[in-house]
């Protein structure tokens, strides 16, 4: 269904919850290059290149007035958008920690 919105949003309330984990759903919002509005807190700052992000009422409800406008669009182009998204799949997690761990074995003294 996200292939038929315009926009997309993330109206977390920010909670020992929401601090608590990683916002996954800001992947697929970035995946997609369309323009998306999140709630800002410690984990959902890296997404600010590619997701618009809000701190109060007064900030999310001025985003959505300029989405509704059309004065908000996104904020990258596709290509950056998918190649984000796919730099962060599990697969190049996974790739990243195990090249972490060889490293890390090639620094231990004899």
């Amino acid at each position: 269904m996200m292939d038929k919105a315009d926009a997309l949003i993330m109206p977390f309330t920010v909670n020992e919850l929401v601090l608590g984990v990683d916002p996954v759903k800001l992947y697929e919002y970035v995946y997609s290059g369309k323009p998306a509005i999140a709630v800002r807190y410690p984990e959902s700052e890296r997404f600010g290149d590619y997701v618009h992000l809000y701190r109060g009422m007064d900030e999310y409800l001025s985003l959505v007035d300029r989405l509704i406008r059309g004065e908000l669009g996104a904020k990258k182009n596709q290509c950056d958008c998918v190649a984000f998204a796919r730099s962060n799949t599990w697969e190049e997690r996974v790739k990243k920690i195990v090249l972490n761990i060889e490293g890390a074995g090639e620094r231990v003294p004899e």
